[in-house]
């Protein structure tokens, strides 16, 4: 400005209006059963939907400050009677019931002057859970072997995390003996594991396969199987295991075409060969006299049968080959007496001797 012909020029400060400003405060709390991982994952995917008098901002959880579990986000200079709403988005966790605080996760309001109004969500989640019914039949085995499996059997389920602790074992040592009984009932077993959650399951059982007198008879693959427990939902599993006796009765039976000699000539002597064992030698020998049977219990497997010559006798198929199951197996030889031979001692075994008297007789 100009004053009496000279040039001035003064700085005033300005005039300040006390608006008496308010302060949103949002708070975060996350409790229930979520692990590290997911409750991590979580943090990740939340955000917050935040409008003040029709103006929309998201503000996600790392613009947030922590401590001791809690997570807050002040908005500070608010005028008075600032219109409010807070949003939360992304809070479902596959696998969990989600409770929010407040109901249907959105928060609204007034902030007057001078005020700190608090919006605060809290989620809890709880799993959400089935059940897993097993069962299991047995058969095959006689009532010793069948006590002597349930001593040794357990099942494993495990929900695929690589996690063993947090495996679930079910079994006699686990459940305790009343309860793991009365899950069975005859040659069959049931048992129902609660609240798992919802998912995928792989259930293994062990100690199937290691009876003293009996052999299972599955294959690769039968000890697990898959389920998937959905929420409110029960899934089952069923192993069927069957078993042989780990020996059987052959049975080899002669008969004679025409009457028999009756004396040492009528001896029949058999070779048992088994033939499974590849760079074993596992040889076993019977010996029936007359036309007669006999039997001799042996390891289950495949067997080669073969008759001693006798040559008293013709024997027109002297080998034969068996598949020895838990059912037990006959083989039967057919001999027809041979009236041409030299009777001696030993019936079975024909004598020629080759030594001379003096004289240069026999």
């Amino acid at each position: 400005y100009t004053y009496n012909g000279q040039d001035y020029e003064s700085d005033y400060p300005k005039p300040v209006i006390q608006l008496h400003p308010g302060t949103l405060k949002i708070t975060k709390e996350i409790t229930g059963s979520l692990t590290e991982a997911e409750k991590k994952a979580l943090e990740e995917t939340l955000r917050f939907k935040v409008t003040l008098n029709g103006k929309e901002e998201t503000y996600s959880l790392d613009q947030f400050e922590q401590e001791n579990g809690i997570y807050t986000l002040k908005i500070e200079g608010l005028s008075p009677n600032t219109q409010y709403s807070v949003t939360e988005s992304g809070a479902e966790v596959p696998g969990y019931i989600l409770t929010q605080t407040p109901t249907g996760g959105t928060a609204t309001g007034t902030i007057e002057k001078d005020a700190t109004v608090t919006a605060a969500f809290t989620n809890d989640y709880a799993p959400d859970t089935g059940s897993l019914v097993i069962e299991k039949t047995v058969n095959g085995l006689d009532e010793k072997a069948l006590e002597e499996l349930k001593n040794e059997l357990s099942f494993t389920i495990s929900d695929g995390d690589d996690n063993s602790n947090n495996d679930v074992i079910i079994s006699k040592t686990k459940l305790g003996e009343d309860i793991w009984n009365a899950a069975w009932k005859d040659n069959k077993f049931t048992y129902t594991v609660s609240n798992l959650r919802a998912g995928a399951y792989t259930v293994t059982e062990t100690g199937y396969d290691d009876l003293e007198n009996y052999k299972w008879t599955g294959k690769s693959g039968d000890d697990s199987k898959t389920a998937n427990v959905s929420a409110g939902g029960s899934a089952e599993v069923s192993f069927e295991n069957n078993y042989e006796s780990k020996t059987a009765a052959l049975t080899i039976t002669k008969v004679i075409n025409g009457t028999p000699f009756g004396d040492g000539r009528d001896d029949f002597s058999f070779k048992i060969t088994k033939t499974d064992e590849p760079g074993k030698d596992t040889v076993y020998y019977v010996h029936i006299n007359g036309a007669n049977s006999e039997t001799i219990t042996l390891p289950t497997g495949e067997y080669t049968v073969t008759e001693l010559d006798n040559q008293n006798y013709e024997c027109t198929d002297n080998e034969q080959t068996v598949n020895l199951t838990s059912n037990g197996a006959t083989v039967t030889f057919t001999n027809t007496r041979d009236d041409t031979k030299i009777p001696s001692d030993s019936g079975a075994t024909q004598n020629l001797p080759n030594w001379k008297n003096p004289d240069g007789k026999l």
